[in-house]
């Protein structure tokens, strides 16, 4: 009969229909976020940085603290996080990203003038909170930049403060910024990676070829383009294990996914799909 495999193909409306709202598409197959649970959990924050704001402008911790502009930032903070909240559903990766900046720009206004040592620690949390953030849900590259806008800002309180402010404390914050930010980036990369990738042999794992695929059937269907799917069945491989031990065939497994690997193109992807299925 008619081969039986295009059955399992979706259609590009089955594509467009199931495909999820992706925040992070630093590569394919890896683990990612949607646009409401970043856009949640930034609202959360935005709320949180707000009564804080709220908080030390009716609590002062010192003589000369900005109380009006802390409570108008509060305020502020307060009402775009309760949009973030009512809209995530709604929400692209464009706005994320403006979120994003403006919680970095308040927080490095009210940094610049803070007039208590205290008052710096403070929003120094509140900017590792954005920076953790911003690694967790968006490439390391994007991350990167919003690491440098904290630290660029704290080298704003350095130069307002003058000589005699508290020069060290601003260098403190900015290196737990940057701290902070490049861990949680390093363990999410590793995270994704684990994630997307076949133990045994490194290739991309069946979830992550899904994935793969139905992106790469929506964009030949929206360009009329040509698109290959070809499936390898290793004969009797049963008897490679059976004769001479799983070990054996493992080997045989990783050579194998080694040699079609160095015979394709960068655009292409090998996965492994079952057992000897590739």
């Amino acid at each position: 009969g008619r081969p039986s495999w295009k059955a399992g193909i979706p259609t590009r409306s089955a594509y467009v229909s199931a495909r999820p709202r992706l925040v992070n598409d630093a590569a394919s197959g890896l683990a990612r976020s949607g646009y409401a649970s970043a856009a949640t959990i930034l609202a959360l924050a935005y709320v949180l940085a707000g009564a804080a704001c709220l908080l030390l402008a009716a609590m002062p911790l010192g003589a000369g603290a900005p109380i009006g502009l802390e409570a108008v930032a509060g305020g502020l903070e307060i009402a775009i996080g309760a949009a973030l909240a009512v809209g995530r559903r709604r929400m692209g990766v464009r706005l994320l990203h403006l979120a994003v900046v403006v919680r970095l720009a308040v927080a490095g206004l009210l940094t610049a003038w803070a007039a208590t040592t205290a008052g710096i620690t403070l929003l120094g949390f509140s900017s590792i909170c954005v920076v953790v953030f911003a690694a967790y849900f968006f490439r390391r590259s994007t991350a990167r930049i919003y690491i440098g806008l904290a630290v660029a800002s704290y080298a704003v309180t350095a130069l307002v403060w003058g000589p005699g402010g508290p020069v060290l404390l601003p260098v403190v914050v900015a290196v737990g910024i940057i701290a902070a930010g490049e861990i949680v980036g390093h363990m999410v990369a590793q995270l994704r990676a684990a994630a997307s990738s076949d133990p045994l042999t490194g290739l991309v794992n069946r979830a992550s070829f899904r994935s793969t695929a139905l992106r790469e059937i929506a964009m030949a269907a929206r360009g009329h383009e040509s698109l290959s799917l070809v499936l390898l069945d290793l004969d009797d491989f049963k008897s490679v294990n059976d004769i001479h031990g799983h070990s054996a065939g493992d080997a045989l497994l990783v050579e194998l996914a080694g040699q079609w690997q160095r015979q394709l193109r960068s655009t292409d992807v090998l996965a492994r799909y079952g057992g000897d299925e590739f």
